[in-house]
C-alpha cells in the first residue's frame, strides 16, 4: 500500500504503554490508549490493525461510502482500533473481547466519539 507508516517493531512490552497511539485516518487522527493491565494480547496495538485500517482508508479514497451501513462484528476487539476506524468509516459495528478488556475498549470509543459516524 502506498504512504504505509513505519511500523514501530522495536517496541518493548512496558514501552508501548507509555504514550497514547496515534494512528492518522482520514482527514483526523484516532487516539488509542492502551493498557498494560490486559492481556499481552488484548491490551496493545497490532501491526494488523493498522494495516487494516490503512487498507480501508485506501479503499474509502476510490469507493466513498464502501463500509457505510454494513454490519461489522470484531471478535477480539483489543484496543477497538479497527472497530473505531469502520464505524469513523460509516460501518455498524460491535466490538467483542474479554471482560478485562471492555473498560479499555469503552474508554478508546469514548476518545474518539466525536469522529465517529451516528445513524
Amino acid at each position: 500500500l502506498p504512504n504505509m507508516m513505519k511500523l514501530p517493531r522495536s517496541w518493548d512490552y512496558k514501552e508501548r504503554f507509555v504514550d497514547t497511539f496515534r494512528l492518522p485516518f482520514l482527514n483526523t487522527v484516532i487516539s488509542i490508549k492502551q493498557s498494560p493491565k490486559g492481556s499481552r494480547v488484548g491490551a496493545t496495538v497490532w501491526d494488523c490493525a493498522i494495516v487494516m485500517c490503512k487498507y480501508f482508508e485506501n479503499i474509502q479514497k476510490q469507493q466513498r461510502g464502501f463500509l457505510r451501513g454494513k454490519n461489522i462484528i470484531e471478535l477480539g476487539s483489543g484496543t477497538g482500533l479497527l472497530g473505531i476506524a469502520s464505524a469513523m468509516l460509516g460501518a455498524k459495528v460491535t466490538l467483542t473481547d474479554m471482560p478485562l478488556m471492555l473498560e479499555v475498549m469503552k474508554n478508546n470509543i469514548s476518545l474518539n466519539s466525536r469522529t465517529l459516524v451516528t445513524s
